[in-house]
């Protein structure tokens, strides 16, 4: 599932905002190596734009239990649209295992409330952005001479 920064379970999210993806899942057993939660994230050409993992480095996460997972996206990362994410789960020992690969298992919608961002976010630039992803990325800008 999604959570917006207010904590609620959304599928639609204001550009500015950010949000996190949530994925839970149970080991039936103990495992001789860890898990690795993996989000594929793809937009509405079904194209992957992205996938991300966590950094294994704590020890524990390989013992029987329920786990939950989440991924911290930032705002003003996404270009606004629809997006979809496949959900997976790894195992990598002598080669990959995949547990689970849940296609399209969530979809959400970055919005751009333009009559508000029209000056704030946009510049004053009222059309549309090309691309899946609008990041604000820090700028420096200086007079040289």
């Amino acid at each position: 599932y999604i959570l917006n920064n207010k904590n609620k379970i959304t599928q639609e999210i204001d550009i500015r905002q950010s949000f996190r993806i949530i994925m839970k899942f149970m080991l039936n057993q103990d495992c001789n190596t860890q898990p690795i939660p993996n989000f594929h994230i793809l937009d509405h050409n079904n194209n992957n734009i992205f996938s991300t993992s966590p950094k294994i480095k704590e020890k524990g996460f390989n013992q029987q239990g329920l786990y939950k997972c989440e991924c911290q996206i930032p705002g003003r990362f996404f270009n606004n649209g629809i997006f979809y994410i496949d959900l997976a789960l790894t195992f990598i020992d002598k080669g990959v295992d995949i547990s689970f690969y849940h296609k399209t298992a969530l979809t959400f919608t970055i919005v751009d409330p333009i009559e508000e961002t029209l000056y704030t976010e946009r510049n004053g630039y009222a059309n549309s952005f090309p691309g899946p992803l609008r990041p604000r990325l820090e700028w420096k800008t200086e007079k040289e001479s």
